[in-house]
């Protein structure tokens, strides 16, 4: 359904464009109209990276990332976060089933460790278009799902993951099944355990995910937005249900950068061992040649390490 929507939108939007461009071609020159075409595509984009970065560093806490990896630095990262806005929501999500294969699909080698990766926020699995092939490259039989519909709440989301999962361990011949998610996506699958249980279940690791709620969350839409609010009930039930510990390895790994979850401590998790990176937004996670190390390396520490 969401890659339904997107899909639908970038149409209408490659539309206007094609029709304001014809216009502008006829007034301006062909280079002139694509130029033109072009900057407003990505001017909007960039509006909306800006506009979570603004809300996140002015949430108290969350300025001491930026000082802590400096203004070029820091520039540079919003730069890439754009261009991964732009290669996720105009190109691999929409066009998910290419970019990432059919929804029960799976890759890399059938003997491999099984991983199902859960997707986050309004998003689908096109999300993983980049971590998906090196993932299965490294030996790790490689699952994900579109959790649907986009506004839902987390608790029907973590149904959808509990049978999603079952049927991920019937294709891994009944062998653990480790979980990985982004943003939304850790939230899931803690709601997912607490309904369930471990069973089956090898480790979890979560990234970005806003475990303690995030100040963006008030200016998201549904149900799933409520959840994730700053002192939500949801998130607070979840906490007490878990008590503190898991019965599995479970890792958080995060960005002190982090334009999506503010403050970027939320991301800390009691109980799980927590990864703190540096110089990274939450959608060039998705990118990150230095979250896909740190990600490999929670999957292959052994149980009980620190």
């Amino acid at each position: 359904m969401i890659a339904r929507a997107l899909a639908i939108g970038l149409a209408i939007e490659v539309a206007v464009y094609l029709w304001l461009g014809a216009r502008l071609a006829d007034t301006h020159g062909a280079p002139a109209a694509f130029a033109t075409v072009v900057a407003i595509a990505l001017a909007w984009r960039a509006a909306i990276v800006l506009l979570t970065y603004a809300i996140a560093f002015l949430t108290p806490g969350h300025a001491e990332g930026v000082a802590a990896v400096g203004s070029l630095r820091m520039a540079a990262e919003v730069v890439r976060e754009i261009a991964s806005y732009v290669a996720l929501f105009a190109f691999a999500q929409p066009l998910a089933r290419w970019t990432v294969g059919p929804p029960d699909g799976a890759h890399g080698p059938a003997g491999g460790e099984a991983l199902l990766l859960v997707h986050g926020y309004l998003c689908n699995r096109g999300l993983w278009v980049s971590l998906v092939p090196k993932l299965a490259a490294a030996g790790y039989r490689v699952h994900t799902i579109d959790l649907e519909p986009g506004f839902g709440g987390i608790d029907g989301f973590a149904q959808q993951l509990a049978a999603r999962l079952e049927a991920v361990r019937r294709d891994a011949g009944g062998r653990p099944v480790a979980l990985v998610g982004h943003s939304m996506g850790g939230l899931v699958i803690r709601a997912c355990l607490r309904d369930r249980g471990a069973e089956g279940v090898s480790r979890v690791v979560t990234l970005g995910s806003p475990h303690h709620g995030t100040s963006l969350a008030p200016f998201g839409l549904g149900r799933n937005a409520r959840e994730m609010r700053r002192g939500s009930p949801w998130l607070a039930a979840l906490a007490t249900a878990e008590g503190g510990s898991f019965p599995i390895p479970v890792t958080s790994i995060y960005s002190a950068q982090d334009n999506f979850i503010s403050p970027h401590r939320s991301s800390r998790l009691e109980g799980a061992a927590n990864v703190e990176l540096r110089g990274m937004g939450h959608l060039t996670m998705a990118f990150s040649g230095a979250l896909r190390r740190a990600l490999l390396d929670a999957l292959a520490r052994p149980r009980g390490a620190p």
